[in-house]
């Protein structure tokens, strides 16, 4: 019932007209593209790396496995096609020119397009409702797996051994995304760190390494001056010595996950505390939204020894209950480098608690909710994997990034429902007809939506001429 009166809302507002954001960031993104070193040899060079790189891109934007085919048709019928008219590539290349370049590509390269997004959201002025405690951002961290298979690898994958003793192979990342608890719905996707095989190392890769990297690569990029360090959030893998002086020593804050059952040492210095020693509380109702209430009760206790030993270093615990009418909601602990006081205490909670968004609305999406990040969409032996797996987290991107600054977008998403929905409508309309601009496809499926469904010539005159269809 919620959803249909959200719908119905939308339908009755006045029509907005596309900001030309979308065209903005593609248009980045290419640029970004056609500065990459070309690693081809020879005069096999059809198609540029950019216009093979925005092909890839392309698909993920779309969200279409059959996109290239039906514009090849389209080509066939028109003399252009919506790769043309919505990415700027005149030509359609084939699936196996689009591969073969893109494994010999290192995926450090397509990395740099999600600063160029970020760059002109930022312009915008469209991320300042990512703005939390005093300024700060939050970045959450979570491991991801998107792909595993005992017969097919390549030189980017990790092994595991099965319980039945095969030997697996698999690729995983760690995921960054901007969040914020007063941002419902929306999580904002950041560079990606893959899981690989590292030069040098004795040991296999894993999400600890790949988040260490990640913090080191990106330390003067996410925490900009006047922001006093975005904070990192992160499971309870992440709350360990090592890992919180990395995130100090490259400028972020950290608000992490701290089990009982894995800091020990840390408990054990809670157990004997009270309100006279150390420990403090703070009890605080909050409204969320219409009808609804809850209670934070907020228990913490600064410089807590994190580990056992000479030199340890000291975090600030908290821990938050969260209740309503019904009963207990939800139960965390966290560390943190933060300064917690009265005043602060159920805000540092909140942002602690907004972790979870980079899995629900991060990585579920990407896996379950439109985006088969988990599909094999191409191994290849070196690269191919991993690049296209940052494709389409860049695509995801690119989308959230309309629904924070083109009305038009955001507002044919809220009236065609899930994304599935949407990308599939996007797709079929896209098959059947070149489009002047994305903007014009989006234009005409808000006017079906408002007005009911109008023939469309180019559509009639293109469904007769798809093999199977009577004439």
């Amino acid at each position: 019932m919620k959803r249909k009166r959200k719908n119905a809302e939308a339908a009755k507002a006045p029509v907005e007209e596309s900001s030309g954001l979308r065209e903005v960031l593609v248009e980045g993104i290419r640029g970004v593209f056609e500065g990459l070193p070309e690693v081809r040899r020879g005069a096999n060079t059809q198609f540029t790396q950019a216009e093979l790189s925005m092909t890839a891109f392309a698909v993920f934007h779309m969200q279409s496995r059959s996109f290239l085919e039906a514009q090849r048709r389209l080509e066939s019928y028109e003399g252009r096609s919506n790769l043309g008219t919505f990415f700027r590539v005149e030509r359609v290349p084939s699936d196996a020119q689009v591969r073969s370049v893109l494994d010999r590509m290192g995926t450090e390269g397509f990395l740099e397009a999600f600063d160029t997004v970020h760059g002109e959201l930022e312009r915008r002025g469209l991320l300042g409702g990512f703005d939390f405690l005093g300024g700060r951002r939050l970045i959450a961290l979570d491991g991801l797996h998107y792909h595993g298979s005992g017969k097919i690898g390549c030189r980017k994958c990790t092994t595991r051994k099965g319980a039945d003793g095969e030997v697996r192979n698999y690729h995983s990342a760690v995921t960054m995304a901007l969040v914020s608890p007063d941002m419902p719905g929306l999580a904002v996707p950041l560079r990606p760190e893959f899981i690989t095989p590292q030069d040098g190392e004795l040991k296999q890769d894993c999400e600890i390494n790949a988040a260490k990297r990640a913090i080191e690569k990106n330390g003067e990029r996410y925490n900009r001056e006047g922001r006093g360090g975005a904070v990192l959030l992160g499971d309870d893998l992440y709350c360990h010595e090592p890992f919180c002086r990395k995130a100090a020593l490259h400028g972020f804050h950290y608000i992490l996950t701290c089990k009982e059952d894995s800091h020990k040492a840390l408990y054990e210095h809670l157990a004997p505390l009270d309100r006279h020693t150390g420990l403090h509380k703070v009890v605080e109702r909050r409204i969320p939204g219409p009808g609804r209430s809850e209670t934070w009760e907020v228990t913490y206790a600064p410089g807590v020894p994190l580990t056992t030993g000479e030199g340890a270093l000291k975090v600030n615990w908290l821990a938050a209950r969260v209740t309503n009418e019904k009963g207990a909601l939800y139960t965390c602990a966290w560390a943190t480098d933060l300064k917690i006081t009265e005043g602060n205490a159920v805000e540092i909670a909140r942002a602690g608690r907004a972790r979870w968004k980079i899995e629900n609305e991060h990585n579920n999406t990407l896996k379950n909710l439109g985006y088969h990040l988990e599909h094999n969409f191409g191994h290849g032996r070196e690269n191919l994997s991993c690049t296209l797996a940052a494709l389409n987290i860049l695509a995801f991107l690119v989308h959230t990034a309309m629904e924070l600054g083109d009305p038009l977008y955001a507002r044919v998403r809220r009236i065609v429902g899930p994304r599935r929905k949407f990308f599939g409508d996007a797709a079929t309309l896209s098959e059947y007809n070149v489009w002047d601009s994305w903007a014009a496809l989006l234009s005409f499926m808000l006017d079906a939506k408002l007005n009911g469904p109008k023939p469309h010539p180019a559509i009639a005159r293109n469904l007769l001429r798809t093999p199977g269809v009577e004439k």
